[in-house]
C-alpha cells in the first residue's frame, strides 16, 4: 500500500505529495501515472519499455514506481515536509538515511558531471566561469595553492571541453 508524505519545493514554496510502496495506481493505470503527475516524457519512455518488455516493466514498476517517483522530485529541489516522524519514516523506505537531500545530490556512477568552480573573494569571472586554482603538491605538511595564469581556452568540465574565454579586460 502506498505511503503519503508532504513534499515541498525549496525554491518555490509549492507543496505536493511524494509517495513510496506499492502502487495500486500505477497497477491499475501503468504509464498513465507519470503522465498524470506531469511528467509525459517518463510517461512515454513506461509506455515504450511495457511494449518492448512484453508487459513486464509495469510490474516490476508497480513495486518501485512510487520510490522512484519521490526520488525524482527529491532531486529536483523538493524536500520533505512532513512531521519528523513521517519524514524519518519516509526517508528510511525511500534508501535516503538521514540526510535524504545530500545523498540525492551523490553523482551517480559513470555519469558526466560538469567541474564547478567559485571564485576566489577579489577574483574576476570570465562568462560566469571562475579560473581554477591549481594545488601544488605537500611541502612540509602544509599545502600551498598558486593563482593559475588564465590562458585563451580553460577546460570546463571533467571530459576536456572547453570554453573560449575573452582576453582579460575584454567586456
Amino acid at each position: 500500500m502506498a505511503t503519503e508524505v508532504l513534499m515541498r519545493n525549496k525554491y518555490t514554496g509549492e507543496q505536493k505529495k511524494g509517495f513510496y510502496g506499492f502502487s495500486w495506481t500505477y497497477f491499475l493505470f501503468g504509464f498513465f501515472v507519470p503522465m498524470v503527475r506531469g511528467d509525459v516524457g517518463e510517461g512515454l519512455k513506461h509506455l515504450a519499455l511495457a511494449l518492448v518488455t512484453f508487459g513486464i516493466y509495469p510490474i516490476v514498476q508497480i513495486f518501485i514506481y512510487n520510490k522512484t517517483y519521490t526520488r525524482s522530485l527529491m532531486g529536483n529541489g523538493w524536500e520533505l515536509a512532513g512531521t519528523p516522524e513521517q519524514n524519518q519514516m519516509a526517508a528510511a523506505a525511500l534508501g535516503m538515511g538521514m540526510a535524504p537531500m545530500q545523498q540525492m545530490q551523490q553523482p551517480m556512477m559513470g555519469a558526466p558531471q560538469p567541474m564547478l568552480v567559485q571564485a576566489a573573494p577579489g577574483q574576476p569571472m570570465a562568462q560566469g566561469i571562475a579560473v581554477p586554482q591549481a594545488q601544488s603538491p605537500s611541502v612540509g605538511g602544509t599545502q600551498q595553492t598558486q593563482q593559475t595564469q588564465q590562458t585563451e581556452e580553460q577546460p570546463v568540465n571533467g571530459h576536456g571541453s572547453t570554453q573560449q574565454l575573452p582576453p582579460p579586460g575584454a567586456a
